[in-house]
């Protein structure tokens, strides 16, 4: 079942199911597995699934009563609605910054660990009460993003890295994808005045209107008014296939730094165009299986490393990774 299936929260209803065999145990009847379970088996899948970065045991990873049993309690109607569950590798559990998975966000958006470092930086000292050095400061970066309507929104977030304004604008505007336009068609250089100039379909330079909202800074292109400076020009989204930041990350040094944690990268994914790719090294022996929603590619070669989208999983055979698809996509999809 899909982890955004409807949930109800009708109590669960134990009884002695094996009165023989395990006198005295309680279980109760798993409509997602057709099975019956006890608590402790039901516990045990859901906790197996929260561990398994892949698709194995998908059933059972965002179910309310295997989350309710994990925590030692009977799944009745208060129990279950309280059970606000958040799959342990599900984007919203991924720090804005530093792409890592982190049990604990400070304001839904940065790990302790970057929220820390970036208090140090605004009161000029850290810990040890010496002036950050290796700190970057932030700056604004412009994210596109598709409504799903088709609308087109622009917003500006303080951020760090090109990652965090993926994350921080999908999070802004729910349902919505990444957009790797630009506010025209035509860009060109204005020799006058020395600049790239956004033009609509008249010629006319585009200026901007910026409205500030929770967090971020929400932006309107426009017609420039006469004197009026125009927008500047920067760079799109940039949307990359699965497979080239797999390749690109297997044969760089950035991919060496990185190291083997599963965590999200700077590299917008052009399959789902629903975050960045997500990189880490496989934990295990078992082989690449294509099981549950969402996965592609499949093999039945063991990965050395994969590559999931922060949307959809993706699954990339990095050492089998044909020519053909180390490429970037264009496109949209």
């Amino acid at each position: 079942m899909p982890e955004h299936a409807h949930v109800t929260h009708e109590p669960v209803r134990y009884f002695e199911g094996f009165p023989e065999q395990l006198p005295g145990q309680q279980h109760f009847t798993c409509t997602r597995l057709s099975a019956i379970l006890s608590a402790a088996e039901c516990a045990a899948r859901h906790a197996l699934a929260q561990d398994n970065p892949r698709a194995d045991h998908l059933t059972c990873r965002a179910c309310p009563i295997g989350q309710v049993h994990a925590n030692g309690l009977i799944a009745t109607r208060e129990t279950l609605s309280q059970a606000t569950h958040t799959p342990r590798h599900s984007p919203a559990r991924l720090c804005v910054r530093c792409g890592r998975l982190s049990p604990k966000l400070v304001r839904k958006t940065l790990c302790v660990s970057c929220y820390n470092r970036e208090g140090e930086a605004k009161k000029g000292r850290n810990a040890k009460g010496k002036v950050p050095v290796t700190y970057a400061p932030l700056r604004l970066r412009r994210v596109g993003l598709e409504l799903p309507d088709g609308e087109i929104r622009w917003a500006l977030f303080e951020a760090q890295t090109w990652l965090e304004p993926l994350l921080r604008g999908l999070r802004a505007y729910p349902g919505a994808k990444l957009y790797d336009g630009q506010p025209s068609d035509d860009s060109p250089w204005n020799v006058e005045a020395q600049r790239f100039e956004y033009r609509d379909e008249q010629s006319q330079a585009l200026a901007m209107d910026v409205e500030e909202r929770d967090g971020y800074l929400a932006v309107r292109y426009r017609p420039a008014l006469a004197g009026e400076l125009p927008a500047p020009v920067v760079a799109p989204v940039s949307l990359f296939d699965p497979g080239f930041v797999a390749e690109w990350l297997r044969v760089s040094e950035e991919g060496h730094v990185i190291g083997n944690a599963w965590r999200a990268v700077a590299y917008g994914c052009s399959a789902c165009r629903q975050g960045g790719c997500r990189h880490g090294v496989a934990r295990d022996n078992s082989r690449s299986g294509v099981r549950g929603m969402g996965w592609r590619t499949p093999t039945n070669q063991r990965p050395e490393q994969l590559i999931a989208a922060t949307g959809p999983l993706y699954a990339v055979n990095v050492e089998k990774s044909p020519s053909s698809s180390i490429k970037r996509r264009t496109e949209r999809q």
